[in-house]
């Protein structure tokens, strides 16, 4: 990210968002910084997230233009 001159970025694709974080669900998304990372995913994949992504924060959104704002 550093060399990309980068603050963060925003994972959207599913297959990306698991290869990078290890959760396979069909609705989340990954905000990469240079200190953490965090999946957001909704109610249904909760916990299942929080087992498969352990270095990840794992956040609950309804809406996700709502859940970024929040950061």
């Amino acid at each position: 990210m550093r060399h990309a001159k980068l603050d963060a970025f925003l994972v959207f694709d599913r297959h990306d968002t698991h290869y990078l974080s290890g959760f396979r669900g069909s609705l989340s998304y990954l905000l990469v910084t240079a200190n953490s990372s965090r999946l957001l995913v909704d109610g249904r994949y909760i916990e299942a997230a929080g087992k498969a992504a352990p270095l990840c924060e794992v956040v609950l959104f309804k809406k996700i233009a709502t859940s970024l704002k929040a950061w």
